[in-house]
């Protein structure tokens, strides 16, 4: 899904959204990984799809109070397919 082309940026959950509309599944069914926590991880969160957070230094300001709502926290690439692994169980 390109912002360009459909008109909507993220944070808003709708990208994602027209992402799993595209994927005829269930969001529940879907993973987003993202290496923006407030970009990618919060908006697919809340429409239901599981996340995938790649979580590396220097992207964005990490240092939050809150506990993440990601299904999975990662730092490196590397670990994507376990991590789909781990979640598909």
């Amino acid at each position: 899904v390109e912002s360009a082309v459909v008109g909507v940026r993220k944070p808003n959950p709708a990208i994602y959204q027209l992402g799993v509309d595209a994927l005829q599944l269930p969001a529940r069914e879907c993973v987003v990984i993202g290496d923006s926590y407030s970009k990618d991880i919060v908006p697919a969160h809340e429409i239901g799809c599981k996340t995938i957070w790649l979580n590396v230094q220097g992207w964005e300001d990490t240092d939050r109070k809150a506990a993440s709502v990601a299904d999975l926290e990662i730092n490196n690439f590397a670990s994507v397919i376990e991590g789909i692994e781990e979640l598909g169980r």
